[in-house]
């Protein structure tokens, strides 16, 4: 993610999609806001992965769970 280089942000735990959907999650839900800017956007998405009581699946699970939310199904039966 370009703005995660242009503030020299550097996540270790890069699984598949887990950057770009904490990235647009915090970008769309907070930046303007909680956060003001791009470099604290950049620091929030790393303070995500770098979380002491974080997990390696946070990410995964916070994904699923607003699909669970919004009613949308997860066909699990055509991706295994």
């Amino acid at each position: 993610m370009e703005i995660l280089k242009r503030n020299n942000v550097e996540i270790e735990k890069d699984m598949g999609y887990d950057i770009p959907f904490v990235f647009m999650r915090k970008k769309t839900d907070s930046l303007g806001g909680s956060i003001p800017d791009e470099a604290h956007l950049a620091m929030a998405v790393k303070e995500f992965f770098t979380d002491k009581d974080g997990y390696d699946t946070m990410a995964f699970d916070e994904f699923l769970t607003k699909l669970n939310a919004f009613g949308i199904p997860v066909d699990w039966s055509s991706m295994l």
